[in-house]
């Protein structure tokens, strides 16, 4: 686990010193928190209702839902371990704990949206709002919805109606979970 820690604190750093005159539009750190972890402001880099709400509804509903918050995504991007197992969880828990003793909620989002996969071609933010058209820096809020949507649906190399179908509906999905929280 040192390994994983001292990479996700070189990573962040490399982030910090390569993009630090980078201006992300607020609203897409807002509906980044909207889309992927909700309770980002007041937990500790772990969530623990939203990982019991992932497992009763794996493990009981068998349907499949994410109980990661934007830390533990940070991390295991950073790290880049998906298998599926127990282990990689807890250690994803306790790095994403050190994480937020060590960084800003602020580092972390923007971090996270620098690194995060958008879809084919789309390796943080900065590409994948050059691979739509839009300036991510004065964002509007439609924008910002569809790219915080790609995450959840990453696009997909060549167009596929479906996949555009489920960015959409994520993307109004957003839009309206923005005028629940205002």
């Amino acid at each position: 686990m040192k390994k994983e820690w001292r990479l996700i604190c070189r990573e962040m750093e490399k982030c910090r010193l390569e993009n630090q005159k980078i201006e992300l539009s607020d609203n897409l750190l807002w509906f980044l928190v909207i889309g992927e972890d909700h309770r980002f402001w007041s937990h500790y880099g772990c969530d623990p209702v939203g990982l019991l709400r992932a497992f009763w509804c794996s493990n009981i509903r068998k349907s499949r839902q994410g109980g990661s918050t934007i830390a533990m995504q940070l991390v295991r991007t950073i790290i880049k371990k998906y298998e599926p197992t127990l282990k990689r969880k807890l250690i994803e828990i306790i790095l994403a704990f050190m994480l937020t003793r060590k960084y800003s909620k602020e580092q972390i989002l923007r971090t996270y949206l620098l690194v995060a996969y958008f879809g084919w071609n789309m390796h943080g933010v900065k590409q994948a709002c050059h691979q739509i058209g839009v300036n991510y820096s004065k964002l509007d809020d439609y924008s910002a919805a569809s790219i915080v949507a790609r995450l959840k649906y990453p696009q997909p190399r060549h167009y596929n109606e479906i996949k555009e179908n489920l960015i959409q509906m994520r993307t109004n999905y957003l839009l309206e979970r923005t005028k629940l929280t205002k």
